[in-house]
């Protein structure tokens, strides 16, 4: 397992003994959003709806100075709703090869200036990564879709190793980039690492924590999590029962953890909104389900499926756009 960090931790509020979950929305059209009054003003309405405690808003490396105040009026408002802004970055070019992560720390290196240059209101509260290393370019190593590990040659499994460790790498970067400026760091996270195929994803490690690890092979997912206050599963489905299921796993390995004394962060599941996904996989693209009230009712059934495990953050919608193009 890896190192454990000391930082600070996002998690839900405790009320007499009751937990107020998060519940999170992410934005992909900063560059325009910023600049749209009206569309600003829907989205604060329509986190009063959701209930939003938190919204990751994306923002590439160069935006930071290009709409930087622009930006900054953005969170200001938002915070003002009392809902906490992160700064979101991330693609697969990250991880093409060991060299190709300097954009996303040039990125931090700027959201760190933009909150040193801003008032307490309208700063970040903290970075997320979303980095997926199954759509990585060809680059150095190949994620190899659709083979579990058992079936991979041993060229293959290199290949693979190489895309993990490189994966890894940068996120520890990243993690402890931000946790250096006292800020919370999470990431989204494959829903399959524990169970691609039937088995899990692992890499080369000194020592294995799980009776599946082979010698030496560690599964990723038990090396990310120490290094992250939240765990954002990308959890995409239609039906609460499979959200509940997608997560499950994550979470109760937390929970273990927490138990014996380790630090680990809060998981939260996600749903997907936007169009042009696959039907079944966003309610975007699933006709039956395609309603703003559906949506919130089928997240109230998860949130009160997983709601008794101490690990378990919340969810995530993804995204504004999605979101709002749904029936009322």
């Amino acid at each position: 397992m890896a190192s454990e960090p000391h930082h600070r931790r996002d998690t839900p509020v405790e009320h007499g003994g009751d937990r107020e979950l998060l519940r999170g929305m992410w934005i992909r059209n900063t560059a325009k959003l910023v600049e749209d009054g009206g569309q600003i003003e829907a989205f604060i309405q329509a986190a009063t709806t959701v209930r939003l405690t938190d919204v990751y808003l994306s923002v590439a490396p160069e935006l930071y100075s290009q709409k930087g105040a622009l930006i900054a009026s953005f969170n200001g408002k938002v915070s003002a709703a009392g809902i906490r802004v992160w700064a979101l970055d991330g693609r697969p070019a990250h991880i093409k090869n060991l060299t190709t992560n300097e954009p996303l720390m040039q990125g931090l290196r700027n959201l760190i200036k933009f909150n040193e240059d801003s008032p307490e209101s309208a700063r970040f509260h903290g970075f997320q990564a979303d980095i997926q290393p199954q759509d990585t370019p060809v680059g150095i190593g190949d994620f190899h879709l659709g083979v579990a590990a058992s079936k991979l040659t041993p060229l293959q499994q290199t290949e693979r190793d190489l895309r993990m460790h490189i994966w890894l790498n940068c996120l520890t970067q990243a993690s402890n980039f931000v946790h250096s400026y006292d800020m919370p760091f999470g990431a989204v996270i494959p829903y399959w690492l524990h169970a691609y195929n039937g088995e899990p994803v692992t890499v080369t490690w000194s020592t294995g924590k799980r009776a599946t690890d082979k010698p030496g092979r560690t599964c990723m997912m038990d090396m990310i999590m120490p290094m992250l206050d939240q765990y954002v599963v990308r959890s995409y489905g239609t039906e609460p029962a499979e959200t509940v299921t997608q997560i499950m796993t994550q979470v109760r390995y937390a929970c273990d953890l927490v138990r014996e004394g380790h630090k680990m962060p809060t998981v939260l599941g996600s749903m997907e909104t936007a169009a042009g996904m696959d039907v079944n996989v966003s309610y975007g693209d699933t006709p039956e389900k395609a309603d703003k009230t559906i949506v919130l009712n089928d997240l109230d059934r998860v949130e009160s499926v997983m709601l008794k495990y101490p690990s378990f953050g919340g969810m995530v919608l993804h995204d504004w756009t999605g979101w709002s193009r749904l029936s009322s």
